[in-house]
């Protein structure tokens, strides 16, 4: 290929790879490419359609991949993180990244592998689709580097008769199963608030009122209007439970706190039964539900409710974090634990604006409360009944961190929760070393670490520990720096970092990669198959920023994988203009300008 031809597909290239990048799908393809003609830029006649987009999106992704499999295969130890759901065309998928530690740099990175559809949502099914995207990474010995698998709670896979976790461990007695640490949170805020005011009032409360705006956009005006009228701010009422994720509904909340005032005036007004334009039925349920936001206790216990959810949400975005270590989440579990068993006797910020905006002649921001009983004792001596099932569940959810060995030594080997002088270091960090060296000889020794020798190294690594030790110092900062500058000198106790550093704790990009899949694979694209779909969230999620990339080693692979030799300036069958030069004959149909869409 001619250097001016090599020039047009990058050009080519690089219009796909803007496509992929942006969630696009191919079919916007012909126009950018006239657009790009219209600036001056000669793209020829050729591959200047759908069906060519498509194919160029292979090969990108191809190139994307290549680099993954390269770092991945480098890696002694890698960890799963999996999670499934179902797509715009009732597909099931298994979404998987991986985790590994880069040897080049000694950090810890969590990278999309692949989406495949299940044949059904089993145990079975489920390593079937992680079997096939290792092959696919042309990995098939991955289980000799597996040390763990992360997940959310579901029976498939942790099961303890029949679920994932169960399989691989009889297959590799070593692998360490984890449920996701957010996906835990969200259950024990679940199990505590079931059945309790904040689920059976407030919760239903946010729904209904959700509902009765939001499928009237009459009311939603007539609520702005209001709000104009005010001088207040107002937000856009939301359900309690659009996602799994207990910041949704701390936002809900929020919201309803937010427009309070406009809320009640509005219902007020809806209810009045002065408006000719209001149906009766519509006025009964403002009615009903200004009774409700009306009440004393309604008030108090959606302030109390508001500072759970602001807790809860600051340790479940911290727990969404991709890095977080294991003594982070420990730590900021403990303080949560003791924030909210304080609130059972002081109150949050939320409630003591409350009980301070509640005049002693029973109004709320203007609004007059039913049941207004001056003074709080009755319901201060109600809120430990409220707090206690949400102290509960959270040491039940997380009581496995306590308890493990495993993640008891990981927690050990945590800088952060070190001595300012090493020299006072106990020797629980040395019985967690050893109790990492037992757990996971098999695959230590598999990969040429000799156990006898780590427990050596790691008594004269702490003799060198000062030099790079700092209080406070991060889990990520330590040992990077360490495993760049000092691993040759200690190569078996490396070993055992390594393995440490690739556990992972939570799913939570794997969520977010569900996300990219509902934005690419929308009810307009339902077409799309799973390896089209793998090879659009593979370029999304993994492939370098526009500017940085250039696509040379694909428009190259591309050139050399067709059946017959590529031509991209050969023109495609059909009338020709009366000074046309060029040769009279494409490469083969695919490159003619119609053709169906792949969307």
């Amino acid at each position: 290929m001619d250097q001016q031809a090599f020039k047009k597909m990058v050009l080519l290239f690089d219009i796909t790879y803007h496509l992929a990048k942006h969630e696009l799908p191919f079919s916007y393809f012909p126009a950018l490419a006239n657009l790009e003609k219209r600036h001056g830029v000669n793209l020829g006649t050729t591959y200047l359609n759908p069906v060519q987009a498509h194919m160029f999106t292979e090969f990108l992704a191809e190139d994307i991949r290549q680099e993954i499999d390269y770092t991945v295969r480098k890696s002694r130890y890698i960890s799963i993180l999996i999670d499934g759901s179902t797509d715009r065309s009732s597909l099931e998928q298994e979404l998987m990244y991986i985790k590994y530690l880069d040897l080049d740099d000694g950090i810890p990175r969590t990278r999309f592998f692949g989406i495949h559809d299940v044949e059904n949502a089993t145990a079975d099914g489920v390593l079937q689709a992680v079997d096939s995207i290792f092959n696919q990474h042309t990995h098939p010995d991955w289980k000799n580097n597996l040390v763990a698998f992360c997940a959310d709670g579901a029976s498939v896979n942790f099961g303890c008769r029949g679920g994932v976790v169960t399989k691989l461990q009889n297959e590799m007695p070593w692998v360490v199963g984890i449920h996701c640490i957010a996906h835990r949170l969200e259950l024990a805020a679940k199990d505590a608030f079931k059945d309790t005011f904040f689920t059976k009032e407030i919760d239903s409360f946010l729904s209904t009122y959700a509902a009765f705006y939001r499928k009237s956009p009459k009311r939603v005006r007539e609520l702005h209007d209001m709000a104009d009228l005010l001088n207040e701010q107002i937000l856009r009422p939301t359900r309690a439970d659009g996602t799994r994720w207990v910041e949704h509904r701390r936002r809900a909340l929020k919201a309803l706190d937010r427009n309070y005032v406009a809320v009640t005036a509005h219902l007020v007004e809806l209810g009045s039964e002065q408006r000719a334009d209001v149906k009766k039925e519509d006025a009964a349920k403002a009615r009903g539900m200004l009774k409700k936001m009306s009440t004393q206790t309604f008030i108090y216990h959606m302030a109390l409710y508001m500072d759970i959810l602001e807790e809860l949400s600051q340790v479940s975005l911290v727990f969404q974090i991709e890095d977080s270590s294991l003594a982070e989440v420990v730590e900021v579990l403990g303080t949560t634990v003791k924030v909210v068993q304080d609130m059972c006797n002081k109150d949050g910020p939320h409630l003591h604006s409350v009980k301070r905006k509640c005049l002693d002649d029973g109004s709320y921001r203007g609004h007059s409360l039913t049941g207004f009983t001056a003074g709080h004792a009755e319901f201060d001596a109600s809120r430990p009944a409220c707090l206690e099932p949400l102290i509960r569940c959270l040491e039940e959810r997380f009581s496995s961190f306590k308890d493990s060995r495993i993640f008891e030594a990981v927690t050990s080997l945590n800088p952060t929760t070190w001595p300012e002088d090493l020299k006072d270091l106990d020797d629980k960090v040395d019985d967690g070393v050893r109790v990492l060296i037992d757990h996971f000889e098999t695959p230590l020794v598999a990969h040429g670490c000799d156990p006898a020798a780590v427990m050596a190294e790691w008594i004269r690594l702490k003799k060198v520990l000062q030099m790079y030790f700092k209080p406070g110092m991060s889990w990520k900062n330590l040992w990077g720096t360490l495993f760049r500058r000092r691993q040759n000198d200690f190569p078996n106790f490396f070993h055992v970092m390594e393995i440490v550093q690739v556990l992972p704790f939570a799913t939570a990009i794997v969520e977010r990669g569900f996300s990219l899949m509902n934005r690419i694979k929308t009810d307009w694209r339902v077409r799309l198959h799973t390896t089209t779909l793998d090879d659009l969230m593979a370029i999304s999620l993994e492939g370098p920023a526009e500017e940085t990339y250039t696509t040379d080693s694909a428009v190259t692979r591309w050139f050399k994988a067709g059946k017959t030799t590529r031509r991209p300036w050969v023109e495609p069958y059909g009338p020709r203009p009366a000074d046309a030069t060029h040769a009279t004959e494409s490469d083969h149909s695919d490159d003619s300008e119609s053709g169906p869409s792949q969307d």
